[in-house]
């Protein structure tokens, strides 16, 4: 956002600077008032094929499918007829000039608060989606531990297992153990 500013700044303090060193250069549009010049110099001609190839080449990456696609599209379409206006109008003392600058200025209005409100309702969707992964996160996290927990406990309940299985083994094998020794004693005795 910063980087597109500084660009746009630039791009306003070149073009200041060229219009205030080049001024002389520059086609005379204005002749008391009369506009005419613009047309007959090719100048409004140019800006409205220019206009024509942006709203096709919108609808050839867009094909208006957003709010704001469509917005633009209005937008470009109110410039066409803007311009279309000052050419036939010849004057600024007319009403369809001033309608025409109306209009722009009303249509670049509409444009930036349907683009706040694109750019909210994303902000707002990425919040939802990403309250949701975190719940999600949190379920998995806690299903996570659940199963470790239950892992501790039964190796809990196998280590008791052995422990009282050992013991238990002890106790019977511990007698027999004993006459076989003595068996294997007393056997050893008789034999010497």
């Amino acid at each position: 956002m910063v980087k597109t500013a500084v660009w746009l700044a630039l791009a306003l303090a070149a073009t200041s600077a060229m219009v205030l060193v080049y001024h002389t250069a520059l086609p005379v549009l204005d002749v008391g008032g009369d506009y005419r010049r613009i047309i007959s110099m090719g100048l409004a001609p140019g800006i409205e094929l220019l206009l024509l190839a942006t709203l096709a080449v919108l609808w050839k990456m867009s094909g208006f499918r957003k709010t704001l696609h469509v917005w633009l599209g209005i937008l470009v379409v109110a410039l066409i007829c803007d311009n279309a206006l000052t050419m036939l109008a010849g004057h600024r003392d007319n009403f369809g000039w001033y309608a025409g600058r109306a209009g722009a200025l009303f249509g670049f209005s509409v444009l930036a608060v349907v683009y706040l409100l694109e750019i909210n309702g994303a902000y707002l969707q990425n919040i939802s989606e990403l309250a949701l992964s975190n719940s999600r996160l949190d379920l998995d996290f806690q299903q996570s531990k659940r199963h470790a927990d239950e892992l501790v406990q039964a190796d809990i309940r196998k280590d008791e297992f052995l422990l009282m299985l050992a013991h238990e083994l002890r106790n019977p094998l511990a007698p027999m153990s004993a006459a076989a020794h003595l068996l294997s004693v007393g056997y050893s005795d008789e034999n010497s």
